[in-house]
């Protein structure tokens, strides 16, 4: 059985962990067309950026009363996560292959 999946059910679990992803490919082969692995990759990207946002400004925050600020972020490499997380939807794809 073909399962075919739109990017809003992976962008729920972008590692495709869940049991329901374990189910699907157990029952059947899971078909994905290029325009929503596009998708997802830039939801993907758009979710980092958003996130690295928030913990940049909550850290400021955080550290803004102390006399000693102690937390220390550490820049995240955005561009670097989304090559490894292409890398890993192009091993995903060749095993389903």
């Amino acid at each position: 059985m073909l399962i075919f999946l739109d990017s809003n059910i992976i962008c729920a679990d972008y590692k495709m962990k869940s049991p329901s992803f374990e189910v699907a490919q157990k029952v059947g082969t899971i078909v994905l067309g290029q325009i929503v692995v596009d998708e997802v990759c830039n939801k993907y990207r758009e979710n980092l950026e958003e996130k690295a946002t928030k913990t940049r400004k909550a850290i400021l925050e955080l550290n803004d009363p102390l006399l000693t600020p102690h937390i220390v972020w550490h820049e995240l490499d955005i561009s670097d996560e989304c090559s490894k997380y292409k890398d890993f939807w192009k091993c995903l794809l060749l095993k389903a292959a």
